[in-house]
């Protein structure tokens, strides 16, 4: 984490369907917040209602320097900030950019959640095996990891920290 007075944006986990109040929240204490959401119709036998449906359901995202994350913790709607290795994630301004953009263009578009499931193929990213391809074998919560030798039909099975490996995403 930055322990400067430089802003980042970090994703925020909120509790459950609390993403509006906690924008809401967070802008009354001037906080810079983007919650990312799209207006659907809803239809019941006696009327239909549009309401604000969130992209990324529980979370949002914020845009603050080091002295204001205790602001966002204290913040009524809060859960936790999305981490890596127990420290806050810089989500990258391109990326929030890409994010409003897509929103505000003519493009169809959904979001859909990349999952890790049994066959994901993944790059080990610490430890002694840094840097070598892997295949997961079992789901996401074990991560089980597979390192195949296809020439002699043999694989050696182990376990990493999600933190030590990370997706190759394809297509």
């Amino acid at each position: 984490m930055d322990h400067n007075n430089k802003r980042n944006w970090y994703a925020v986990y909120t509790r459950a369907n609390c993403e509006a109040k906690l924008a809401v929240g967070l802008t009354d204490r001037n906080v810079e917040a983007f919650y990312p959401a799209t207006e659907e119709t809803r239809f019941w036998s006696d009327r239909k209602k549009k309401s604000k449906v969130p992209v990324f359901p529980s979370y949002i995202f914020v845009y603050i320097n080091h002295d204001e994350f205790y602001q966002v913790k204290t913040t009524p709607g809060f859960s936790h900030f999305v981490s890596l290795k127990n420290e806050p994630t810089v989500i990258p301004e391109s990326q929030i950019s890409a994010v409003k953009q897509l929103m505000h263009s003519n493009y169809q578009w959904q979001a859909k959640t990349k999952t890790l499931s049994k066959g994901t193929p993944i790059e080990i990213t610490e430890g002694p095996l840094q840097g070598y391809m892997g295949v997961l074998v079992a789901d996401a919560t074990q991560n089980n990891v597979a390192i195949e030798i296809p020439a002699l039909c043999k694989a050696m099975v182990f376990t990493l920290k999600q933190y030590q490996f990370k997706p190759v995403w394809t297509g």
